[in-house]
């Protein structure tokens, strides 16, 4: 019996041979694209319903196995809205002053230069005594007696 298909045909003792080469992994693309179209013929004598079986299950495998396919074009769409959004939150960012110096005074954000100086002079105007505590402290260290007083501390340490 002969099966005739694309300007080539297959006999049954082809098939046979080409199964058996399929089987010992020995056929190629070729001669599986023939034993492929052979098994796809209807009619075929029972003695083929395995390997029809397991081609049908290939080609159902490939089918279903085939990776979903994006249109291209909206992914493209989809890459250049992105960037131009990305392009215009940088672009704003950048535009936008940013303040070098701030403070924060009983929870207000302030940003003025001249208003954080003028609270910073009143601030350390507000410290009660600081010029006297500073020149007290220097007057005790400038003091003879206080000097002997430190010496007289670490004495002991040195008549050890």
């Amino acid at each position: 019996m002969n099966f005739f298909f694309k300007n080539s045909h297959i006999t049954n003792k082809e098939a046979d041979k080409i199964i058996e080469r399929y089987y010992d992994g020995l056929s190629n693309l070729a001669e599986e694209k023939k034993l492929r179209s052979f098994l796809s013929q209807k009619n075929l004598p029972s003695k083929y319903t395995p390997e029809k079986a397991m081609f049908n299950y290939f080609e159902t495998q490939k089918k279903l196995s085939t990776p979903y396919s994006i249109n291209f074009n909206w992914i493209r769409i989809s890459s250049v809205a992105a960037a131009l959004i990305l392009g215009f939150f940088i672009f704003k960012w950048i535009k936008t002053p940013h303040s070098e110096s701030f403070a924060l005074v009983d929870g207000i954000h302030i940003t003025d230069k001249a208003e954080i100086k003028t609270l910073a002079i009143l601030s350390m105007n507000s410290i009660t005594g600081g010029d006297q505590l500073v020149n007290l402290s220097f007057e005790n260290l400038s003091e003879i007696n206080f000097i002997e007083q430190e010496l007289e501390s670490f004495r002991p340490l040195v008549d050890d």
